[in-house]
């Protein structure tokens, strides 16, 4: 099991890598494979400009979570961000997601709109 100063430590590493590197959320379009590995890049608590984080969840990075548990299993994941998607694009906004915190079987995973100036 991973303690929380090393999951810490992580997460401040995938920031400042995902701000060297320009990362920004990955946005999903119907379909796409989401893992795990999951496609979305980690960017910590980097949160890249021209976007804001709105929400997390945790979610099962092992394959094998079940859909009683708390953290989500990749399908429900799908389902919340379809769900997610189908709001934003109502509103005109573009949504995406990140990793933000890798723990031992989850991952959090943070959802992301576009910033209007």
């Amino acid at each position: 099991m991973m303690s929380g100063s090393q999951i810490r430590s992580m997460q401040q590493e995938a920031a400042e890598e995902a701000a060297r590197n320009s990362l920004t959320p990955f946005v999903y379009w119907k379909h796409d494979d989401l893992g795990p590995p999951f496609p979305m890049p980690n960017l910590g608590d980097y949160v890249p400009p021209g976007w804001e984080r709105v929400d997390d969840f945790m979610v099962d990075s092992s394959g094998f979570g079940a859909p009683d548990e708390p953290a989500l299993t990749v399908d429900q994941f799908r389902a919340r961000i379809e769900r997610e998607i189908a709001k934003y694009n109502a509103e005109s906004k573009t949504v995406g997601w990140a990793i933000i915190e890798v723990g031992q079987f989850q991952v959090v995973i943070g959802e992301f709109t576009m910033v209007d100036y």
